[in-house]
């Protein structure tokens, strides 16, 4: 995992992906290389790839915050606002004071306003 972190801060995201597939073959269950492996993926500017990778994520770990934030965020840029809504709600549902996600509520009702 030390040499994705390194082909990750060094943009080299084909290394990262091919490590990363690498780790999940052996553990298909590792949450935090789908995390890093999503990362790897929007570098790749491969932003469905990164969605289906943390839906994944999301199925192991559903209330995984760090998880739905990221979908969030990647459905927003998808322009899929009511989807990305629904990532941040179930947020706030555990969490009503969740800063980070009340931060992206916001940002997504103003997108929805432009």
């Amino acid at each position: 995992m030390v040499r994705v972190g390194l082909a990750l801060t060094k943009h080299d995201a084909a290394s990262a992906v091919a490590d990363l597939r690498s780790v999940l073959r052996d553990q298909p269950n590792n949450v935090q290389a789908l995390k890093l492996l999503a990362q790897a993926h929007v570098l790749n500017k491969e932003e469905n790839l990164a969605v289906e990778t943390l839906r994944k994520a999301e199925t192991l770990v559903p209330n995984d915050v760090g998880v739905k934030l990221g979908l969030a965020e990647l459905l927003a840029r998808q322009q899929k606002l009511d989807d990305a809504k629904h990532e941040i709600e179930s947020i706030l549902a555990q969490d009503a004071n969740q800063a980070q996600a009340l931060r992206q509520c916001s940002s997504f009702s103003w997108r929805a306003r432009t």
